[in-house]
């Protein structure tokens, strides 16, 4: 019998354990006729036991090797109807048997009332702190399975705050069984961690990628708690693009949690909405970023969303009919591409367009949407029709329009041209117009800008250091959402390194030595971070020292970036300063080496110019780098 905790996430009330009776035994008392029959059983049993081993091992002696193997497939066969037709009965260690795609009678959005986490479960997801009093943790209950394996268990989605530089929530799903006669079970492939208010293109991962070192606790608890990674909640399966009623289609982005913003999300409060085939309805979130009080999620404007089962917001970015999106990665997937144009009536378009708002070291919104009253100060001419996927023009084809008033200031005046190595007006493009505007089908003024020209925003100076135990070659691979703009030394497939204990680093393709790896490029998705200091001009050297100090930065680390930063930060009276964790990087710009690294820790700077202080809001714990054995950090800022 597990013994678990007897509180029930779909009742208010706690389940006090109830206390069986204690029968004496009276140790000089005789046997009963019932207690001697029982001994004699036993006592037959192991003898029975005994024979039976003995036979086996004189059969085994003398089977041939083609015997032996059809013999243990046989017991093992046997096993297996054993297991099948008693397993809930007779083993209480093994998973339930049957089908493992999830019947959820779900609880409506008001019946999930969330309630504290379970102690076991949140002492796992907080392993390294000593006090869990400061964490927020909580249990939702979402359903009650009907039919399979898990018929009668309650589904839950178990989900934790961790505040560090920024703010991580980690989602879990959990079965817990009210019998009480077999473990609670984590499902295996639905769990997310989210970012701040980051969305993020792969819907769901694994519990280990989610939870890492600390999921062989689960298993450690007093009431284990096991993870089946064959459950299917078919809810919880999205298609990658989807087509409404109309004909338009979307594309999956990712999704957000009603748990962490219940007030930007009312249910009802939409700009359009419009119904999928054969589906549920979508929604278009259009808030005015500049509203006061606006407190995001920015990546979410201008996108589309449904409420899944479980409260949920799945994230969906409208398709551009004409557009032959970029595939080189998911950033470039959904944010540019070559648009199916003919300028003019004569050319067709060859020049790649970004549809996205940059900003931070990435984009800030998916759909780059200018409001009406703009659009008329531009001053639009019609410069294109959009060509159908047969490249030609039809009746249902929409008119692209250029702004005339280049000068407007939504605009960018000037461009940096890589070959000259200097800035250049805007209008030197290779092919094309700097800019073009259509009208989509939901009566929105989307702007497309030539790559060429898309603003500087970068994850600027990226460096990464390592630190391996001894001599060791190993290839280096970091993936910038957007891609890189510069890399020293030079990146090809990776950078082929012999690095050595004291950092020092040799580059296996030149022969070159180098102090770090370094990179500048763009990240995917991006929002500022959620906790920031407000410092004076005159005292942010002290606080760079002193806060990449708290964060366990050496004396060699800290002094490169300070080197790189400070001179950035002299022209503003105040600075408002964040800083972005290993968590949040891992999501810009994915990190691996050939080796594994026993530690890893990476940050990122963001910082804003102020003319007079505000109120600030600084993280509540800064994480510090414990380095163990192979230990790598990187440090970068955002280039604005």
């Amino acid at each position: 019998m597990f013994s678990k905790p007897l509180y029930d996430p779909f009742d208010d009330c706690v389940v006090e354990p109830q206390t069986p009776p204690v029968v004496p035994c009276d140790a000089g008392a005789p046997m009963g006729k019932a207690s001697q029959g029982l001994v004699f059983a036993v006592a037959l049993g192991v003898i029975l036991v005994f024979a039976a081993f003995i036979a086996g091992m004189y059969v085994a002696q003398n089977r041939t090797m083609g015997d032996a193997a059809d013999a243990i497939v046989a017991d093992v066969e046997t096993q297996d109807d054993v297991d099948v037709a008693d397993a809930s009965d007779t083993d209480n260690d093994a998973l339930p048997v049957g089908d493992r795609t999830l019947n959820v009678r779900w609880l409506s959005i008001a019946e999930q009332v969330r309630q504290p986490m379970r102690d076991d479960v949140k002492s796992v997801l907080y392993a390294e702190y000593e006090d869990l009093s400061d964490w927020q943790a909580w249990s939702l209950p979402l359903g009650t399975i009907e039919g399979g394996a898990y018929d009668g268990y309650r589904l839950t989605m178990q989900y934790a705050e961790h505040e560090g530089l920024g703010t991580v929530y980690i989602y879990l799903y959990l079965l817990e069984n009210p019998s009480n006669k077999t473990p609670d079970v984590l499902v295996g492939n639905y769990a997310s961690a989210v970012m701040s208010v980051f969305s993020r293109l792969s819907l769901s991962t694994t519990v280990e990628n989610v939870i890492g070192s600390n999921v062989d606790l689960f298993s450690e608890l007093d009431a284990p708690i096991v993870i089946d990674s064959d459950v299917i909640i078919p809810e919880f399966e999205h298609e990658a693009r989807v087509v409404d009623e109309k004909g338009n289609a979307f594309r999956l982005v990712g999704l957000f949690t009603r748990a962490d913003f219940p007030e930007v999300f009312p249910v009802g409060s939409y700009a359009d909405k419009t119904k999928l085939v054969d589906g549920p309805e979508l929604y278009l979130y259009a808030s005015d970023s500049n509203a006061p009080g606006f407190s995001g999620p920015w990546v979410g404007l201008q996108q589309f969303y449904r409420v899944r089962e479980d409260g949920r917001l799945v994230w969906y970015d409208l398709e551009i009919p004409f557009f032959a999106y970029d595939k080189t990665n998911e950033y470039d997937l959904l944010s540019r591409g070559v648009p199916r144009l003919l300028w003019e009536g004569s050319k067709v378009n060859e020049a790649m367009y970004s549809k996205a708002k940059v900003g931070g070291c990435g984009v800030t919104e998916l759909m780059n949407v200018v409001d009406d009253e703009t659009v008329e100060e531009l001053n639009l001419v019609y410069v294109a029709d959009t060509l159908n996927a047969q490249e030609r023009v039809d009746a249902s084809s929409l008119r692209v329009y250029t702004p005339q008033n280049l000068s407007h200031g939504l605009l960018p005046q000037t461009r940096y041209d890589v070959e000259r190595g200097e800035m250049v007006p805007v209008t030197e493009v290779s092919g094309g117009y700097p800019f073009v505007l259509f009208e989509d089908s939901f009566g929105r003024w989307v702007l497309l800008t030539h790559t060429e020209i898309v603003p500087a925003a970068e994850c600027g100076k990226p460096v990464i250091y390592l630190y391996p135990e001894k001599e060791m070659d190993v290839t280096v691979r970091v993936e910038p959402q957007g891609g890189f703009s510069f890399t020293e030394p030079e990146y090809k497939d990776g950078w082929r390194v012999t690095a050595y204990p004291n950092g020092r680093l040799v580059n296996l393709d030149d022969g070159a030595e180098y102090p770090y790896l370094f990179w500048e490029g763009r990240g995917g998705l991006y929002a500022e971070p959620e906790r920031y200091w407000v410092v004076a001009q005159s005292d942010v050297h002290d606080f760079l020292v002193n806060t990449l100090g708290q964060m366990g930065l050496n004396e060699r680390e800290t002094a490169d970036f300070v080197e790189f930063w400070e001179p950035r930060m002299q022209s503003a009276p105040f600075y408002k300063i964040g800083f972005h964790g290993t968590d949040v990087m891992d999501e810009l710009a994915p990190l691996s080496l050939s080796v594994k690294p026993d530690s890893v820790f990476r940050v990122l700077m963001d910082y804003e110019e102020l003319e007079k202080p505000i109120e600030q809001n600084p993280p509540l714990h800064i994480p510090h780098f414990e380095r163990r054995g192979f230990s790598v950090l990187e440090w970068g800022g955002v280039i604005r």
